[in-house]
């Protein structure tokens, strides 16, 4: 059973690796398997097929993401501190290689209608999960569900777009993030504190 695991865990790690170094066009099965050390068969083995795969790796990566989360402060925090503490724990999130693999698949899956529906469930569930963390760090400002989920929705894209701007350059990506991810904190705080 540990082998088992051993070798399922080594696929999803290397399909990880592959499309947050390649990206999802470039990735093929022969480099999963050659840097996981197995057969193509395994992948079968494993997980029945390519889309049970990439799957399996949404679904790891789906995990760590809601172990994150739990750096969110509570909301007995002050404002300012919930403000800064939750949108550098979604910057962490959202910005870190591993997120890259999520975000190659997601942009690679929109050619597949199978996986891309299956991808687009997974993300449904991830995003309800991350609202309702959000939500709940922001309850009792005064501003309501919609207007948080609004801003929710602006610092999201905001850093998932850093994914798309590492094409400029990974420096250049990571100065603009810096710049917008100061200017949206203000705008947050703003928000929040007129609700007050």
């Amino acid at each position: 059973m540990e082998r088992r695991e051993a070798g399922r865990k080594a696929l999803v790690e290397s399909t990880i690796a592959c499309l947050s170094e390649k990206g999802f066009g470039a990735t093929t099965f022969q480099d999963i398997v050659k840097r996981a050390n197995c057969t193509t068969g395994a992948i079968q083995h494993h997980f029945g097929s390519k889309n049970g795969l990439y799957i399996a790796v949404l679904d790891d990566l789906l995990e760590e993401f809601q172990a994150g989360l739990q750096e969110f402060p509570d909301a007995g925090q002050t404002l300012e501190h919930r403000c800064d503490k939750t949108i550098a724990t979604l910057e962490t999130l959202y910005t870190g290689e591993r997120y890259g693999a999520i975000h190659s698949l997601i942009l690679g899956a929109q050619h597949d209608p199978e996986l891309r529906d299956l991808v687009a469930s997974q993300r449904r569930n991830a995003l309800a999960i991350t609202r309702r963390a959000w939500l709940d760090v922001f309850a009792g400002t005064g501003c309501s569900k919609d207007n948080l989920l609004s801003l929710f929705e602006i610092i999201v894209a905001l850093l998932r777009d850093f994914h798309s701007n590492k094409t400029l350059g990974v420096d250049e990506a990571r100065s603009r993030l810096e710049f917008n991810i100061a200017q949206l904190k203000r705008m947050v705080l703003l928000e929040l504190q007129a609700r007050r």
